[in-house]
């Protein structure tokens, strides 16, 4: 059985872990806001105090003598359900709104933008048609001088459509070109997808944690030990009746 003085909560569940995935400033060397990142940061910080709280009520449950001990530990689950539970749901929402923007920022940046009209559409079908009728190594060197150039009209066609119309073989290939127009022309997007992706990654993990130890103030074994032997006890009543 875990012993509650001893257990502690993870480093990992503070907001100390997200707070390093913002961007910094150049020239003040201070943190850009970004509301995405301070509301991950919120929510565990929130987190981390509910399961402080949380380890302080159990710690007082357990050493209430008058109730046995495993109804200490049912009301231990039952504190540790309430406490935590609106720092987890609102814990879910951040998530959430950290995933639509990394797939909206992702979006916005996949490919320079669609013709509009007739002739921009017919432009992008000739430009892929003489691109899939290259040689490989002449088709690498015409996106090569395209990215060289910034001509977004050669890179857009090529992007906004199937890799096969433009002769391109493979969808790494075709990611490959992608990474480098989308590095070349949206670098600061590159960067904050790749700092959400990160804080995510120590984001889900605090929550993970935060689930072991809330679970772990609690001995389940003892709790359904105890309900098992309540309900022979009422089966027991009920059919002598």
């Amino acid at each position: 059985m875990t012993d509650l003085n001893e257990l502690r909560i993870s480093p990992s569940i503070h907001e100390g872990v997200i707070e390093r995935h913002f961007a910094v400033d150049p020239i003040s060397r201070e943190a850009v806001d970004d509301s995405v990142i301070s509301g991950m940061t919120d929510a565990v910080q929130n987190l981390r105090h509910g399961l402080a709280k949380a380890h302080n009520v159990a710690k007082a449950v357990l050493a209430n003598e008058m109730q046995t001990i495993a109804a200490r530990h049912k009301q231990i689950e039952i504190e540790a359900g309430r406490i935590t539970g609106p720092a987890i749901s609102n814990f879910d929402k951040v998530r959430a709104r950290a995933l639509k923007e990394i797939e909206l920022v992702s979006e916005q940046i996949a490919a320079p933008p669609k013709p509009t009209d007739f002739a921009g559409h017919s432009l992008a079908s000739e430009v892929r048609t003489r691109l899939a009728g290259m040689k490989p190594a002449d088709r690498k060197k015409a996106l090569d001088a395209a990215l060289h150039d910034g001509d977004d009209i050669v890179l857009g066609a090529v992007l906004n459509g199937p890799a096969m119309l433009s002769g391109i073989a493979t969808k790494e290939e075709m990611a490959v070109l992608r990474t480098r127009w989308q590095h070349l022309r949206h670098a600061p997007e590159v960067d904050r997808i790749n700092r959400l992706k990160a804080a995510l990654t120590d984001f889900d993990r605090a929550g993970q944690l935060a689930l072991t130890f809330s679970l772990s103030l609690a001995n389940r074994k003892i709790i359904e030990q105890a309900e098992a032997k309540e309900r022979a006890v009422k089966d027991a009543i009920t059919s002598a009746a």
